[in-house]
């Protein structure tokens, strides 16, 4: 019984495979265990802001094939790190499995990231905060 159970299960993952499936979907966003300064040190921008807003973008910026780029603008309330407007659209993820982020309009964030190529800005959930998180604190 066990057996054949192993082996039924064997023959689905294979047929996943070689279909195609794509696994990456099932895992955890999984952050590394750094410091606020080594964080700082290694982002393009960091700065202290308030979430206005969020939606979708269409400017080219995708940034994995069949994704719809999303984005926050920020009202900048401290400059901390790089070239940082008033007013800063960060492109994220949404979905947890790619450390995706989602900002609640009118809270407060600590958001460190990195620009692309083409000049967008971009964070996920390890580098974007809330100002009462264990990254701002230090801890």
């Amino acid at each position: 019984m066990i057996k054949r159970i192993i082996s039924r299960a064997c023959a689905l993952l294979a047929a996943a495979f070689i279909s195609g499936v794509n696994f990456a979907h099932a895992q955890a966003c999984v952050c590394p265990d750094q410091t606020f300064e080594f964080a700082l040190a290694e982002a393009d921008f960091a700065f202290l802001g308030k979430a206005r807003g969020s939606g979708d973008v269409c400017d080219g910026t995708i940034h994995r094939p069949g994704d719809a780029p999303f984005a926050t603008m920020f009202d900048v309330i401290e400059v901390l790190g790089g070239e940082v407007d008033e007013r800063f659209l960060v492109r994220h993820d949404k979905a947890a499995a790619y450390c995706g982020k989602v900002f609640e309009p009118g809270t407060e964030y600590l958001v460190l990231g990195t620009v692309n190529e083409k000049g967008a800005a971009f964070t996920n959930a390890c580098s974007a905060r809330s100002v009462t998180s264990k990254l701002v604190k230090g801890k």
